[in-house]
């Protein structure tokens, strides 16, 4: 025969028992819904995976431009001066024929000045290099962006660079003339001159590209 104090216990340690389990499936469950609740409003996570949604896709349409801008517009054939070697002109594969008009600025490789349109006939174009005696463009250099004047010649210098400006070798020169795109590369700071009396030193270039070597170029739009 079962006594009652037995049946008391058991029912006790049952109830117990049946108390712990719901108490913590209830709680795993509230944390559960916790969890998924949080996620759910948190903005963070939801707009930094949109910002990089964003920025892979503004990669993607940056790379495609690119590529249809160099395809387009660097198609520009410079014919050859073989075995005159002319610096100072060069004659281009294309005219009114494509919409090139005297006075345009002619680049390579993206941002590096080649030129001027000189002259244009139906389907070719003449360029007044950056290498002829009469070109003369305002400059600045490097960093800290000083004011100088480039000169054309067999080699390109950079002439009126204030006397107490700091120019290292190596500085970039770009253009800052008012007809001209600002910040075309002309090439970096070869030698500097400092001179003896004059208020002012000069510096020899290494231009951004080789006469030679130049086999396609661009109008710049």
């Amino acid at each position: 025969m079962i006594k009652p104090r037995s049946v008391i216990w058991g029912v006790t340690i049952l109830a117990v028992v049946l108390i712990v389990v719901f108490g913590y499936r209830t709680k795993l469950s509230l944390s559960n819904g916790l969890a998924s609740v949080t996620s759910n409003i948190n903005p963070f996570s939801s707009l930094e995976n949109q910002i990089k949604d964003l920025e892979a896709e503004n990669l993607s349409l940056r790379a495609r431009l690119l590529e249809q801008e160099v395809s387009s517009e660097d198609q520009i054939k410079v014919f050859s001066t073989y075995p005159f070697n002319n610096r100072s002109e060069i004659a281009i594969d294309g005219g009114r024929n494509i919409g090139i008009e005297v006075k345009d600025v002619v680049i390579t490789n993206g941002n590096i000045l080649v030129g001027i349109v000189k002259s244009v006939s139906k389907s070719t174009s003449i360029v007044t290099t950056i290498f002829d005696p009469t070109f003369e463009t305002p400059v600045r250099l490097g960093s800290s962006q000083i004011d100088a004047l480039a000169v054309g010649g067999n080699i390109l210098k950079v002439d009126l660079i204030p006397k107490d400006t700091e120019v290292k070798v190596g500085d970039l020169v770009v253009s800052a003339d008012k007809d001209l795109p600002y910040g075309l590369t002309l090439g970096t700071i070869n030698s500097i001159d400092e001179g003896k009396e004059d208020v002012f030193k000069s510096a020899d270039i290494s231009p951004g590209f080789e006469i030679k070597s130049l086999r396609n170029v661009s109008i710049y739009r």
